[in-house]
């Protein structure tokens, strides 16, 4: 009764992948939607790629594998990997 634990929320980690994205490709962070997906944010194409993977990498702290950086081709995919590894 009021101590129920409150639904998880990606807020930390879209502000992550916000911070990451707009980092690496010069994009306001507030422009980057959750629903953003790679070739739809300007600057994400397959060279900006490589650079959001740096970043997100910098400022997480985290050592990607190449089949994680692959799979990130949307905002929500980084959000879901940040979750996996314990960070959002």
């Amino acid at each position: 009764m009021g101590n129920e634990p409150a639904p998880p929320r990606p807020l930390k980690g879209l502000l992550l992948a916000r911070a990451a994205l707009s980092q690496a490709l010069g994009v306001p962070a507030d422009m980057i939607q959750e629903d953003g997906r790679m070739g739809e944010i300007p600057g994400w194409d397959s060279v900006g790629h490589l650079s959001v993977v740096v970043a997100l990498e910098d400022l997480s702290g985290l050592r990607l594998s190449l089949f994680e950086l692959r799979a990130l081709t949307s905002v929500r995919a980084i959000i879901d990997l940040l979750r996996s590894k314990g960070l959002a």
